[in-house]
């Protein structure tokens, strides 16, 4: 009995893993957004509060070509740096010196892209 039980188990875990579930489909779609030029000074901050600018804990990292960006990311130019960033469908954000854009919201909704920026 404990030994079927266990096979049960087993079986049912197992099909789990290996069986896609419908819901996890569309989960396994990620935004394709890169920054695809960068001249100058150009940084990142992975992760803030509130506000990129005012949280003094934010790390700002100098940003690298091709960097992957993400939801929840911010990206600042210095005075005299200019960035570029790509989006999938082929849209384009141009970012001139002093500027910061924070990526709110990069998500799916059936199959729409859904965009929200914060460009100060």
């Amino acid at each position: 009995m404990r030994r079927s039980v266990f096979v049960l188990l087993l079986v049912s875990l197992c099909g789990g893993v290996f069986l896609p579930a419908p819901a996890l489909a569309d989960a396994g779609h990620a935004r394709i957004v890169r920054l695809s030029l960068v001249q100058g000074d150009v940084r990142y901050a992975r992760q803030y509060r509130k506000d990129a600018l005012d949280d003094t804990k934010a790390i700002w990292e100098p940003a690298p070509l091709n960097l992957p960006i993400r939801e929840g990311l911010a990206l600042a130019t210095d005075n005299a740096a200019r960035a570029e960033v790509e989006f999938e469908n082929g849209a384009m954000a141009f970012l001139s010196g002093n500027t910061v854009i924070e990526f709110y919201d990069l998500s799916l909704d059936d199959g729409a892209l859904i965009t929200r920026l914060v460009l100060r």
